[in-house]
């Protein structure tokens, strides 16, 4: 019976077994039953329930794309595709990711996080709130500045496009019209950011002012290396040149080097445009051979104001002050000025004058504006090229009266007093009623003002004619200003006035000072006059000027003291007259001397001996004076007499030499070192071999 009830056990657990086996062999997801492998199992494969389709719970990570999930790759790893928030890797998915420096999960700009995932800000390469550029960089000059700023840079080539060096001083070599257009025009406040690069680049931009009404505008350039920019003088850091064209122009208008000299090499000038009128800023670097890597083209457009201090289109006069009965209106008109009636020179206008001399002239028209016998203001012009202006000026008095005569640009920006730079170019003579000139000039002060001014005497009684005319007679000028002041000269007043020698306040001859103001010769007044050889101030003897004005110790020529037989042909500063044999003639010198001499016709040459008869090296200065009357020993020579002086041994051959002791002065000066006994020849010239000086000293001073 046990034996059965055991065996009925077996088979008992033998069939559980079996179905147990089953059931495992059965197991899948969906049916309900957590098996193992499983982390949950609702009885369904839906996702998105909870449980999703491979029994697993749902959520980001588990591989199924559920929810609000855009993807999942089964991991929570970001950067791989498919970030940890189960977004898609990239800027705005929320999540922070290699090479984003934020991420916000958004791509709103301006909230903290831009839409590139960089920090707000400038810099960051997107243009948010505040920006007007953002160029992902906070360099300036590059078109936006450190400050997000929008700037204005040039396009080149903006010149000739054939970049050379070889212009001059301001003038460069490469200007053109047409390229200048690449950049557009400018016509309105700008600061045009550029450079000159290489060596021989020049640029050229096109301002207009596209308004309705006359303009005053202003340009600048500025160094923008570092340490400078906008508005700090250059000092020395670069140099440039700036010139204004006009479209139809073959010269520039007006030009400037420097804004204040050495303080600020660089080129500033205010220029007026009337309504739709251009002009082409030229801006080089000064000779035309020299980088400048960085600089700033400034533009500021002003209205033209009357009593702004700056002469404006319309304007003939501007006195900072709307002011009447001061010279310039309160409409900035010249106030008794008086307008020139044409003709006033020869009637037949034509051009072909050279220099400064027209081909013009005629005085019988002069009248038509009377003949001015006081100060005066003509305002007038030179209209159509060829055309020349004569006007007559008569000294009514009885004395002497000085003519100051000024021509000056009314063109804008220019005005009475204001340089006439290179914007026009005139010439002006003093002439009498048949032509000849009695006094004439070209530049008031070189290239800096071409304008003309001269001063001339006018005797009592005595009519002259001043006659205005363009350099070359080949161009026009629409309006310029003839200032003339006419002053009496007395004789007397305290004054040194044209014609007079001196005026010591009084009339009265024998004090040095003649009753007509001119010098008397009287020794000790300290001015070289005719006979006397020195002047110190005093009449004391052994003081080295005697008090006969005589050079004491001095040494006189003994002719001749060259080869013999003088002759003009010499050049330059080498003469042809040399020999040693005549030198002896004045002794050898040993010691310091003045030697009196003179060249006494064109052609005369002098040849001295020195001698060092020391035992030791001896220095030996040697110096040309003029005696000739008011110049004198240490007085310089200026242009008066032109000497040269050529130390050289027995047989001719030069060893030193000295033409000019100074730029300001024409006589000649060196100094030699002398061996011990050793003799040399100072040789005199004049330069070019070719005049007389009347009377010469040679001061030589031995120096141990």
């Amino acid at each position: 019976m046990w034996k059965s009830m055991i065996a009925c056990l077996g088979l008992l657990f033998a069939a559980c077994a079996d179905n147990n086996n089953d059931n495992n062999n059965n197991a899948s997801c969906g049916d309900g039953k957590v098996d193992p492998g499983e982390g949950c199992d609702d009885g369904n494969t839906l996702d998105g329930d909870g449980c999703e389709h491979n029994c697993m719970v749902g959520g980001c990570g588990d591989g199924a794309v559920a929810g609000g999930e855009q993807c999942d790759d089964g991991n929570t790893t970001s950067g791989d595709g498919c970030d940890n928030n189960c977004k898609p890797t990239g800027c705005g998915n929320g999540v922070m990711t290699s090479g984003e420096a934020c991420d916000d999960g958004n791509t709103s700009n301006g909230d903290g996080c831009d839409s590139n995932c960089t920090a707000s800000g400038c810099g960051n390469g997107v243009t948010s709130s505040g920006e007007q550029c953002d160029d992902g960089n906070t360099t300036s000059l590059d078109g936006c500045s450190a400050t997000c700023a929008t700037e204005n840079v040039e396009i080149e080539p903006n010149e000739d496009g054939t970049i050379s060096t070889g212009g001059t001083d301001i003038a460069g070599n490469d200007f053109a019209r047409t390229a200048a257009d690449a950049n557009g025009a400018i016509d309105a406040a700008t600061t045009i950011y550029a450079h000159l690069t290489p060596a021989g680049d020049e640029d050229v931009f096109k301002v207009t002012n596209s308004g309705t009404q006359p303009m005053t505008v202003r340009f600048d350039v500025w160094n923008m290396a570092t340490g400078f920019g906008v508005g700090v003088p250059c000092a020395q850091s670069i140099d440039t040149g700036l010139n204004l064209w006009t479209s139809e122009g073959t010269a520039p208008v007006t030009s400037n080097d420097d804004r204040d000299g050495d303080t600020d090499r660089c080129s500033g000038l205010t220029f007026s445009l009337e309504a739709g009128q251009s002009v082409y800023a030229h801006v080089v670097e000064f000779d035309d051979d020299a980088v400048i890597a960085t600089y700033a083209l400034d533009v500021k457009f002003m209205p033209i104001v009357c009593g702004d201090g700056s002469l404006g289109i319309g304007e003939q006069c501007d006195d900072s002050n709307t002011n009447s009965n001061d010279g310039c209106s309160s409409t900035c008109q010249l106030e008794g000025a008086v307008t020139e009636i044409e003709p006033n020179e020869d009637g037949t206008l034509s051009t072909g004058g050279t220099g400064t001399g027209g081909n013009d002239f005629g005085s019988a028209n002069a009248d038509t504006n009377g003949a001015f016998t006081s100060d005066v203001t003509i305002a007038a012009r030179l209209t159509p090229a060829g055309d020349e202006d004569v006007f007559k000026f008569t000294n009514t008095t009885t004395t002497p009266a000085k003519l100051t005569l000024d021509v000056w640009n009314l063109a804008p920006s220019f005005g009475i007093g204001v340089a006439c730079g290179s914007s026009i170019d005139t010439g002006m003579h003093v002439r009498n009623a048949a032509g000849a000139s009695l006094a004439s000039n070209d530049d008031r002060n070189g290239s800096s003002d071409r304008c003309s001014s001269l001063v001339y005497l006018v005797p009592p009684g005595q009519s002259v004619y001043a006659h205005v005319s363009e350099y070359d007679d080949d161009a026009a000028i629409t309006s310029y200003a003839l200032v003339a002041t006419l002053t009496p000269v007395v004789c007397g007043d305290n004054d040194v006035g044209l014609g007079e020698q001196c005026d010591d306040g009084n009339t009265a001859s024998g004090d040095g000072c003649s009753a007509t103001c001119q010098r008397e010769a009287i020794c000790g007044n300290s001015t070289l006059d005719a006979g006397e050889q020195c002047d110190d101030g005093n009449t004391a003897n052994a003081d080295g000027c005697s008090s006969t004005c005589q050079l004491e110790g001095s040494v006189s020529e003994v002719e001749p003291n060259e080869d013999g037989t003088p002759s003009v042909g010499g050049s330059g500063t080498n003469g042809n007259d040399f020999a040693s044999a005549n030198a002896h003639a004045n002794g050898a010198f040993t010691g310091s001397v003045v030697v009196v001499a003179s060249v006494g016709a064109a052609g005369d040459e002098d040849v001295f001996e020195f001698t060092n008869s020391s035992a030791a090296a001896v220095s030996v200065t040697f110096d040309i004076w003029n005696l000739a009357p008011n110049f004198g020993i240490g007085v310089s020579c200026g242009t008066s007499i032109d000497t040269v002086l050529r130390i050289r041994d027995a047989a001719g051959t030069s060893l030193a030499s000295n033409d000019d002791r100074s730029s300001s002065d024409r006589c000649s000066a060196l100094t030699f070192s002398l061996a011990a006994g050793q003799t040399v020849y100072a040789h005199l010239i004049e330069y070019g071999d070719n005049a007389a000086i009347a009377s010469y000293a040679l001061k030589a001073v031995y120096t141990p």
